[in-house]
């Protein structure tokens, strides 16, 4: 399949090769975290405890992508950077122009992609269709395992899938959430997450497509950007969050994050809601997240009936070679 997307925006396919084992990758980029915070207020939610560190010590592994991923990566945050600080200046999306538009949805789509929590994602998912092959009888004598194994696939899963979800993005309304609150937002390891306001038992973490997605990400401690379905949410450029807002945020930021929660500010006075993000994520529980939602729904959201439970129609992926 002929590739027509410009050098300068794709993803390189030879990621998968020139491996440096020993070099540090940030998973979250240094100056998106540096937003947050220099040291950050870091949470950590397996050990129940917080403490101060720097960004450049957080959201980062050894050898966690390839040479050439990372440097695709590092075009991709390259050319964003100018559009999230207009953003962050304005308090306006779509003053963007068309270019710092379409930089800032890849790097949205980039960033739900490639994380340490999606990295696991796709390892289960793998792990679990070997599983139901050797169920079935079938040999699974020449597949590869282990850390290598989930390496690969990872980003050969970047590479199929950031341009879809970025044109994806390019269809759904963006909300842009100031809040003018004492309260800061919080990042995390997995800063952009999905949460389904017209379905809540959608879940978190899932389908972008299905009726009712919002896709969120926190740019400072002040501000948020939100991308919603067209066509269940009311069209508002922008909002100013109350602390029902803030708090709802902070909740699904902790509850979707892998392990790590990143604020400004200490998290002293936040334990119970950082206590029931974390054993609502253990039980993978659903249902309505405390607090209030920053989008609007239509009136007639919920009796909308749109191509059965999806907003926009599916369409095949890419193709790819060896997942």
């Amino acid at each position: 399949m002929r590739d027509n997307r410009t050098p300068a925006t794709r993803v390189d396919r030879r990621a998968c090769s020139g491996r440096s084992h020993g070099r540090r990758r940030h998973y979250v980029p240094q100056f998106y975290l540096k937003r947050f915070g220099n040291p950050l207020s870091v949470f950590d939610k397996k050990r129940f405890r917080s403490y101060k560190a720097a960004p450049s010590s957080v959201a980062v592994e050894k050898g966690f992508y390839s040479d050439s991923m990372e440097a695709s990566l590092g075009v991709i945050e390259d050319r964003a950077a100018p559009a999230i600080h207009e953003i962050l200046e304005r308090k306006d999306y779509y003053g963007l122009d068309q270019q710092k538009q379409d930089s800032f949805a890849e790097f949205v789509a980039a960033q739900m992609l490639r994380t340490r929590g999606t990295r696991e994602d796709i390892s289960e998912i793998r792990s679990g269709a070997i599983m139901d092959l050797e169920r079935l009888g079938a040999s699974t004598a020449k597949v590869t395992r282990g850390k290598e194994a989930d390496l690969d696939t990872h980003e050969k899963a970047i590479y199929v899938m950031l341009d879809t979800i970025k044109s994806t993005l390019a269809l759904m309304h963006v909300l842009i959430s100031v809040n003018p609150t004492p309260m800061y937002l919080w990042t995390s390891d997995r800063p952009v997450y999905v949460y389904n306001d017209l379905d809540p038992c959608e879940g978190t973490n899932r389908s972008i497509r299905v009726k009712g997605a919002t896709i969120n990400i926190p740019l400072s401690p002040s501000l948020k950007v939100g991308f919603c379905d067209p066509l269940t949410y009311m069209y508002t450029r922008s909002s100013r969050m109350g602390t029902a807002n803030v708090r709802r945020h902070n909740y699904l930021q902790a509850l979707c994050s892998t392990r790590f929660v990143y604020s400004r500010d200490e998290f002293s006075g936040a334990e119970s809601l950082l206590d029931t993000a974390r054993q609502n994520g253990r039980r993978r529980s659903c249902g309505p997240a405390p607090g209030a939602s920053d989008f609007q729904l239509r009136p007639d959201a919920g009796r909308r009936e749109i191509a059965g439970r999806f907003w926009m129609p599916l369409s095949p992926l890419p193709a790819t070679d060896g997942l």
